[in-house]
């Protein structure tokens, strides 16, 4: 994985590196899908900073509360039920002391994790329909250009398209288990938390730090989803721009047959999956209602 990540990002700062041979409009669209995956490490941020930091504010704001009233009592950051000896001795204030702060690096170190780590595959994926767009609008100008300059410009397309559908595929690869991953987690947290929340309302309370954390953790999928959906419907875009590239109109025998080597070679959409759905937006429907049929399972079990 290490080094796959290594050539991914290589991949990028080479494409980056040449920006200065594209065109200046190239060249905003470039910098247009940078700014995009600059808004998607935005959210990632502030969905994993309000779900990690809703626990110690929580428990922060209840000993303060606790306090003006004068019936101080130590809340922990997690409300969870630990081993007798240590259960024994929780609300003694250095076991105290000590429990709040493992709790508070584990949550910074999770955050950390999430946040370092997770916004890597949209900013790939991005990266990716970036340079389809771009080659995109290479085969639409082929219209406007004589024969040797079409077979040249062919020639560079196709080398570009040869590299574009290599990094697509080493992100499908690569990065399937952790799609999975992402798919199992979100469909059990969000049903677990939905079922939280459901309880706290029937008696007639706000649970924040679970609405909360749904809301991250649907979004965490979603955006992934949101980016496969939009990586597939560019590389159609890309296969209809190289069919309406006005190559009927040429007599060369090499430019129809290298169109179609390039139509044959786009048949397949780029795409990314997880190990059983590919990642898009009818897998992002298929999870909630996965989720969904589990929380009316507990609901009816609670009942």
């Amino acid at each position: 994985m290490e080094d796959e990540l290594r050539y991914c990002i290589d991949v990028l700062n080479s494409d980056y590196a040449g920006i200065y041979r594209e065109t200046n409009e190239e060249r905003l669209l470039i910098k247009d899908y940078s700014a995009k995956g600059q808004r998607v490490c935005k959210l990632y941020f502030y969905s994993v900073l309000m779900s990690a930091s809703v626990f110690p504010l929580k428990a922060t704001y209840l000993m303060i509360i606790s306090y003006i009233r004068g019936e101080f009592k130590l809340t922990h950051i997690y409300d969870i039920t630990y081993p007798e000896v240590i259960e024994k001795q929780k609300d003694v204030f250095y076991v105290y002391f000590c429990l709040f702060l493992i709790s508070l690096i584990f949550t910074i170190n999770g955050s950390w994790n999430f946040f370092g780590f997770d916004p890597l595959v949209s900013i790939f994926v991005l990266h990716v329909c970036g340079q389809i767009e771009i080659l995109s609008r290479k085969i639409t100008a082929l219209a406007d250009m004589n024969e040797n300059e079409i077979i040249e410009s062919l020639k560079e397309i196709n080398k570009k398209l040869q590299e574009v559908y290599k990094f697509s595929k080493s992100l499908r690869t690569n990065f399937m288990e952790v799609f999975e991953l992402q798919m199992k987690t979100t469909i059990f947290l969000s049903s677990f938390t939905l079922f939280q929340i459901v309880q706290s309302m029937s008696r007639f309370e706000i649970n924040l730090e679970f609405t909360i954390m749904l809301f991250a953790c649907t979004l965490h999928f979603f955006i992934g989803c949101y980016y496969g959906d939009f990586l597939m419907h560019k590389g159609v875009k890309l296969r209809e721009s190289i069919y309406c590239c006005g190559w009927e109109k040429q007599s060369n025998i090499k430019i129809r047959k290298t169109v179609l080597l390039m139509l044959t070679r786009c048949n397949n959409p780029p795409s990314i999956r997880s190990v059983f759905y590919p990642v898009n937006l009818e897998t992002f429907s298929e999870a909630c209602r996965q989720s969904y049929a589990i929380f009316n399972i507990m609901n009816a079990a609670w009942s």
